[in-house]
């Protein structure tokens, strides 16, 4: 279905991946989900004013997708969000707490120990820098409350002066080696924070 419809998104104004995929599962509740967590303050505060064109929403999704299928992440990515949020699409309300807490909670604590730089190494938000900085985060909450933010912004700033990352969120950075390679990285970088 998602290719039928970018297959007809030939005129005017090209859609994004993510317009797509909002129109294909349009009555989806991650759709729902999407919606709501891009309206989060800490998420609003990092991000700035809502995208028009849903790149914001895109990076809520591609968290949610590596976070909890990471481990199975082959190239592209578009195909990879497409397929994960068609599988998901009708997410029991449970569900869809579990993931939305998730997303508060990592983006809580990288807005408290590092603020509204966050996931820009240079200038622009970098989504290769925000999926892996997320997963990681979120990843050791798992076990956990993170009680001091000023180790957590060390980690953080650690990281983002490790070379291999840097590497990994430069260039290709949908290529699965790569993918692989940063949320590997992320993860070991916050995972013995307190």
């Amino acid at each position: 279905m998602y290719e039928v419809f970018q297959r007809l998104n030939t005129g005017g104004k090209k859609l994004t991946p993510q317009e797509v995929r909002s129109a294909v599962h349009h009555s989806g509740r991650i759709r729902d989900l999407l919606g709501e967590l891009n309206e989060y303050k800490s998420w609003r505060e990092i991000y700035g004013p809502e995208d028009s064109r849903m790149r914001d929403q895109e990076l809520i999704l591609r968290f949610l997708a590596l976070l909890h299928e990471g481990n199975s992440y082959q190239t592209p990515m578009v195909a990879f969000l497409n397929s994960y949020m068609g599988r998901h699409k009708n997410l029991s309300d449970q569900n869809a707490s579990v993931l939305g807490d998730s997303f508060r909670s990592a983006i809580d604590l990288i807005y408290r120990s590092v603020g509204t730089r966050a996931f820009r190494p240079v200038r622009a938000l970098n989504a290769a820098v925000f999926d892996s900085v997320m997963v990681g985060s979120a990843k050791r909450l798992e076990s956990g409350l993170v009680h001091d933010a000023e180790s957590f912004a060390d980690a953080y700033h650690i990281l983002l002066g490790n070379q291999a990352f840097l590497d990994a969120c430069g260039r290709g950075t949908a290529g699965t080696e790569r993918v692989r390679r940063r949320l590997d990285l992320a993860t070991a970088a916050f995972a013995t924070v307190l």
